[in-house]
């Protein structure tokens, strides 16, 4: 799986890295395992999710056509991420702009692994997204 192979490339260079806090981070964590949300966690790897993506989430949408209907509760598991002690930082990718869109389908999204309180959601989007991108003192 590629988050896999992206995990193996940081763990392979992160003890030589030159900077203490790289903050380094896996885009579209849509599709992770149990043991690749527990690898990050260990090395401290920002999850980067986009909760709007969870519009395709549900019963004949794109998740379910596409990998079939398990995948339906098995991507962006956004509890799973947090529960798992990941920094998880929210953004929209731009469709539609703004954090409410995203924030209303993290916190009903179809699946247990994937829901967020409003807190968490909100959170996600400001704090910790700040945090990923090394402006936590400026945002």
């Amino acid at each position: 799986m590629a988050i896999d192979t992206v995990l193996d490339c940081y763990e392979a260079v992160l003890d030589d890295y030159r900077v203490p806090d790289p903050r380094l981070r896996v885009e579209h964590l849509e599709l992770a395992t149990d043991e690749a949300i527990d690898r990050m966690a260990e090395l401290g790897i920002v999850a980067s999710m986009q909760p709007n993506f969870l519009q395709w989430a549900g019963e004949g949408g794109i998740y379910e056509t596409v990998l079939g209907d398990e995948a339906r509760g098995a991507n962006n598991r956004f509890r799973s991420v947090c529960d798992a002690g990941v920094s998880l930082a929210f953004g929209s990718d731009t469709m539609p702009i703004g954090p409410l869109h995203g924030i209303h389908h993290a916190v009903n999204a179809p699946h247990d692994a994937q829901r967020l309180s409003v807190d968490e959601a909100i959170a996600a989007y400001t704090r910790d997204a700040a945090y990923a991108e090394f402006t936590e003192d400026e945002k």
